[in-house]
């Protein structure tokens, strides 16, 4: 298996265990408007965006890859109160990966609006 399905896969497995969300699974489209979707709420998505293959450590060696990634929460309801809770849990955790620690950082929060009559927040981090 790739590091990077690694790391995905055990990033939704993170969103799986926090108690603010009912359904957590890779985004596959889901909230686009010909998206197939069976909503359970709130949900997450993850969509990794970016992969930057060189990263330079402070020693001038370089170091391992830094992935970034968007969390999509989405809830019927009012879905910033979820939204928190799960930056909140994410921001400094970390997954760890073939002996490697990937520390997860918060880069942005931010309302996408509403889609398919639910409210719809992105968590932006990286892993590092």
């Amino acid at each position: 298996m790739h590091m990077i399905t690694e790391i995905r896969d055990d990033l939704v497995n993170f969103l799986r265990g926090l108690p603010e969300i009912a359904k957590a699974n890779i985004y596959r489209g889901e909230l686009e408007s010909d998206g197939e979707w069976h909503p359970v709420m709130p949900a997450a998505f993850v969509n990794f965006t970016v992969i930057n293959p060189k990263v330079y450590l402070s020693n001038s060696k370089t170091g391992r890859y830094k992935y970034s990634a968007e969390v999509y929460i989405a809830d019927r309801n009012d879905c910033a109160p979820v939204t928190e809770e799960v930056a909140v849990n994410l921001n400094d955790a970390s997954i760890t990966v073939d002996d490697d620690i990937w520390q997860i950082k918060i880069i942005e929060i931010s309302l996408i609006g509403y889609l398919r009559s639910v409210e719809v927040w992105r968590v932006k981090i990286e892993l590092i």
